[in-house]
């Protein structure tokens, strides 16, 4: 399968975060992130929310309940993005706030042709719903699962990236804490990130399912 990872992503809820505590001099200063990253253009720093972008297609973005570290530019080897590592020295200068809750998140693109096709053959019952009366001219699916300690949300759908069509597949890890003002079990959390990805490259070849898709 030709799979194009898109972004990776860690997601830190919480009941009170503060943006104007994100600014590049934050970063730097407190060795949040490694010295050789750049800023890819000027940051938004605001009391609702502030963004700042990095060359490398790092993207740190804090809102009043939701801190997250994006990479836009994710390695083949999606577990050697700095997304969870960035994300764990962040919240350790914050011990005081109150988090609640992670996302580890994957979207990839499955280049193929006629996505809308091959998605309704494989996931849709043939029916009233679905004959020469009243075809679809595409679906979306939305599956979700229990794994471990979390909850997994898998949406697929047709679309396009740039020039490249085919399968867009999003992925959500969605974990909540148990104990609120317990740091150490957000940083376990943020943790799994390599078993997310394992978990994630396994997952497409079984929901895809390759032999259908090849």
């Amino acid at each position: 399968m030709n799979i194009t990872y898109l972004n990776a992503s860690v997601v830190v809820l919480a009941f009170d975060h503060n943006p104007t505590l994100l600014h590049p001099y934050f970063l730097k200063n407190e060795n949040i992130i490694n010295e050789d990253e750049e800023l890819a253009e000027p940051p938004v720093c605001t009391p609702a929310f502030s963004i700042v972008k990095m060359q490398s297609g790092i993207v740190f973005m804090v809102e009043m309940n939701k801190f997250q570290v994006i990479d836009n530019n994710p390695p083949p080897a999606l577990e050697a993005s700095l997304t969870p590592e960035y994300a764990k020295r962040y919240i350790e200068k914050l011990p005081h706030v109150e988090y609640k809750a992670v996302g580890i998140n994957f979207s990839c693109l499955l280049e193929i042709d006629q996505p809308e096709k091959k998605i309704k053959s494989q996931y849709l019952k043939h029916g009233p719903w679905n004959n020469d009366r009243m075809n679809p001219k595409a679906m979306g699916l939305r599956l979700v699962y229990n794994v471990y300690e979390a909850e997994l949300r898998f949406s697929i759908n047709s679309g396009t990236v740039g020039e490249k069509r085919g399968i867009l597949i999003d992925a959500n890890y969605h974990t909540r804490a148990s104990e609120p003002h317990d740091l150490n079990q957000i940083i376990r959390i943020i943790s799994l990130y390599p078993n997310r990805c394992g978990h994630f490259q396994e997952s497409l070849y079984r929901i895809l399912d390759k032999d259908n898709l090849s």
